[in-house]
């Protein structure tokens, strides 16, 4: 019987900022029997630290200077010999994607068959992030999800305005359960559940 994979990530987030690494103030429980239970990947590192170049070496195993995406910016689509979610959907996984990809384009699949994007930080029409338009349709005020007056790379931070149910980080898990719960049990799956927070702007619900 072939394995489910979900890869959980974290955006801007140290390594060793976790309970089950010994960190003396931070505090991760759930994060923390996942790592007990799971793989944790703590000698792995990324070859570039912005978020595009860094999410496509993700999904090709190359570096930057292989993979072509340089910069967080430009729309072009690059084309790849090979994906990680593209070859599992070979093998007869479902695979799925939900959260933070910044891919570009936003809603290239790059071997995944389905994506929910919470992509709050990109708002260029035509484009507009699964988040955004539940989160709109879901409000209980006339409020916006940033009311809260900090920036996305801010190095301030304040309490979210938003009940938990409408923060983004809740919206994320949400949906990747969501996937899990209807899909075809006979076929493995891989997802991708990747969290924009605690990445910039803090505001924690």
């Amino acid at each position: 019987m072939r394995p489910n994979v979900l890869l959980i990530t974290t955006d801007q987030q140290r390594g060793d900022c976790l309970g089950s690494d010994g960190h003396p103030v931070v505090e991760t429980p759930y994060l923390d029997e996942l790592a007990e239970d799971g793989a944790r990947f703590k000698h792995a590192y990324t070859s570039v630290p912005s978020c595009t170049p860094a999410r496509a070496g993700i999904i090709t195993g190359m570096d930057q200077w292989n993979h072509g995406r340089l910069t967080m910016t430009g729309n072009d689509p690059l084309e790849y010999p090979a994906t990680l979610p593209g070859e599992l959907a070979k093998a007869g996984y479902h695979t799925q994607a939900v959260g933070k990809m910044h891919f570009a384009p936003s809603r290239r699949l790059y071997g995944f068959q389905n994506l929910v994007l919470d992509e709050s930080g990109r708002g260029v029409p035509p484009f507009k992030s699964d988040y955004r338009e539940w989160f709109d349709e879901n409000k209980e005020g006339p409020y916006g999800y940033r009311d809260h007056s900090v920036d996305w790379n801010s190095w301030m931070g304040r309490a979210s305005h938003l009940p938990e149910h409408l923060h983004p980080s809740h919206w994320t898990a949400s949906e990747g359960i969501k996937f899990l719960k209807p899909r075809d049990e006979t076929k493995p799956f891989f997802t991708w559940l990747s969290f924009a927070r605690p990445h910039s702007p803090y505001d924690a619900p």
